[in-house]
This record gives C-alpha cells, sequence and structure tokens, in this order.
C-alpha cells in the first residue's frame, strides 16, 4: 500500500500542507474545524510523520545511540530495556553497539553513531578512555550521558553507588564470620573497582585484608574465570568466600567449585553483583547484591533527552543511585560464626 503523505491529507481536506503540518507539530493556529478533519484522517489513514523528513526539517534525527561492552551479560540487557522503553515513550528510537571490552570496536561504533547523526549517546563502562570519547563528542556537539561516575565537571552521568554495593558485600561476609576472602572481577572497569574499593575499605575496618595475588587480573571471559578460580583454589587451602564482580563470574565461580568437589556454601561462600534473572537458578540459588538496571536505564534516557531538548541548560547532570542497591539473601553463602 502506498504510504500517506501530509500532501495527501491535505488534498482530502481541502487545505495547505503548512495547515496540516501544523496540526502534526501541534504549533501554531489551525481552526477547530480544519483541525478536526485533518485529525480524523490522520487516524483513518493511520498516517505516520517521516523520520527522515522531520529529521531534516528539525537537524533532529530522534535517535538515541547506547554504547555497552558485552550483550551477553543479561545485566546489561536489563539496562538496555529500561533505556529503550524510556525512548519508546519518548517518541525517540534506539540504536544499540556492543564493544565486547574492546576499545577499537568501541571507537567504531562511535563512528558509526556520529554518521547515523544519533542526537545523543549514552555509554554504559567506557572501554576507551572516558576523556577521549568526551573529547569525540564534544567537537561533533552530540551530548553523552556516562553511566558510571565521572569526576569531570563538565561530563553528564547517572550510576549506581557501587561503593556501597561492595560495602554491603562485605557487611554481609563479615556477619558471617569469613575471614579468608578472595574478590574477583576486572579492575580495569570503573563500575568493579568502585565495587572492589567499597568492599576492600569495609573488611580492613575489621581487619580483614584482600590476599592480592590473583584478584587483579583480568576477567573477560568464562575459561579464564575458571582457570583463575582453580589457582585461587590450589594456592589457597583456607578460602572460605568469594566475592564476584557479577553473578556471571559468581555462576562460573560455582561451577569450577563444583568441578572440584567443593561444597557451597558448607566449605566456601560464593556473593555475586547484580541480581541478573538467572542467579536464582545457579546450582546453588546465589546470593548476590541488587542493583537498580532498570531504574539507571529508565532515568538516562530522560535526563539525556531533556539535555537534547533544552540545550541552553547548561549544568552537568550528576547522579549518584542508592535507592535499589540491596542484599538479595539466597544460599550460597554460610554463617561459619
Amino acid at each position: 500500500m502506498k504510504r500517506i503523505t501530509i500532501n495527501d491529507i491535505a488534498k482530502t481536506v481541502g487545505v495547505s500542507r503548512t495547515t496540516v503540518s501544523r496540526v502534526i507539530s501541534n504549533n501554531g493556529y489551525v481552526s477547530k474545524s480544519n483541525r478536526a478533519k485533518i485529525l480524523e484522517v490522520i487516524k483513518k489513514s493511520n498516517y505516520k510523520p517521516s523520520i527522515i523528513a522531520r529529521g531534516l526539517r528539525t537537524k533532529k534525527t530522534r535517535t538515541i545511540g547506547l554504547l555497552i561492552p558485552d550483550l551477553e551479560n543479561p545485566a546489561f540487557g536489563r539496562l538496555a530495556k529500561g533505556i529503550s522503553e524510556s525512548l519508546t515513550n519518548l517518541d525517540y528510537n534506539l540504536i544499540i553497539c556492543n564493544s565486547n571490552y574492546d576499545s577499537e570496536t568501541e571507537k567504531k561504533n562511535i563512528d558509526i553513531l556520529l554518521n547515523r547523526d544519533a542526537d545523543g549517546i549514552i555509554i554504559a563502562t567506557p572501554n576507551e578512555k572516558l576523556e577521549n570519547i568526551v573529547k569525540i563528542f564534544i567537537k561533533n556537539s552530540i551530548p553523552i550521558m556516562i553511566l558510571e561516575k565521572a569526576e569531570s565537571e563538565i561530563i553528564n552521568y547517572i550510576a549506581v553507588d557501587h561503593y556501597y554495593g561492595g560495602q554491603l558485600a562485605a557487611e554481609y561476609l563479615i556477619r558471617l564470620g569469613h575471614k579468608n576472602i578472595f574478590f574477583l572481577g576486572n579492575l580495569e572497569v570503573i563500575d568493579v573497582l568502585e565495587r572492589y574499593k567499597g568492599f576492600k575499605d569495609t573488611l580492613e575496618k575489621s581487619n580483614i585484608f584482600l590476599n592480592q595475588n590473583i584478584f587483579l587480573k583480568r576477567i573477560n571471559d568464562m575459561e579464564e574465570c575458571k582457570n583463575i578460580v582453580n589457582k585461587i583454589l590450589e594456592d589457597f587451602k583456607n578460602l572460605d568466600a568469594i566475592f564476584a564482580a557479577n553473578d556471571i563470574i559468581a555462576s562460573q565461580t560455582l561451577v569450577t567449585l563444583y568441578e572440584n568437589n567443593i561444597r557451597v556454601p558448607e566449605e566456601i561462600s560464593v556473593i555475586g553483583y547484580d541480581n541478573i534473572p538467572f542467579s536464582e537458578m545457579t546450582l546453588i540459588p546465589l546470593t548476590t547484591i541488587m542493583v537498580p538496571l532498570y531504574s539507571l536505564g529508565e532515568m538516562a534516557a530522560k535526563e539525556l533527552v531533556k539535555i537534547i531538548e533544552n540545550p541552553l541548560d547548561k549544568e552537568a547532570v550528576k547522579i549518584l543511585l542508592k535507592d535499589g542497591v540491596e542484599l538479595i539473601e539466597r544460599k550460597s553463602c554460610k554463617n561459619i560464626n
């Protein structure tokens, strides 16, 4: 079927194209009778404005780009859902680019979004240095929203208080009597580093010190995680708890412990982070730290659209979410007091 145009509507109603445009954009005077007739034709014909035509007219594409590092991680899926559903309600489109934690891929994704004339970009855990990314978008006059805490006064960010999440994990293991604890995670990721700092600082207040021989290694894939857990088990016989930087690492840790005939939580406790959907369906239902990923995405989308639609407001958005960060207690940790 031929797509109906503004000209078709104008011809059907017997008005000018400009009159129809005023009704569609809700901008400018149109008589009540003509407005009613135009809206009736729009409804019956299921008319949808051309995004391309509107973009040429307004210099906006109503498109937001999302840069994420790992589509396979359900935590980023939850985040993306919050962003997508919020943008749909605001009549914006979303383009998702996945970098697989690779800075070169991220640079290519940025070029793609620039070539698509995205109105704004949401960045979850950048792989490239943050200052380099910010320079690119400032140069191209494109607003960005970073989903991690940033020190620069000019950077917009909305982030979860991961330091507090790390504190919660440490306080829980302390209450259970654990003293020989490992942290597993990639400390090159800022969010993970914040979790580690909150965890480490809280433990040290109780005179519990993390062993630093292994946990600083990168853990980007499950095979590497498995190898590191095996190395920990080989070198540290008195280990009694592991805090994993996310639930995927925690689930692989559970599998590796099982393969070594080590019982969880009777011999070693495991706590995760994110509370992704399958965390309660692992070998042992996983105790974890829940973070408000959907709310984070929803808020990031709304705040970025405000920036796009109010370009004269120069004050940077800086929001740290603590509400919704909480301990979810299941069966992977044991009280050893």
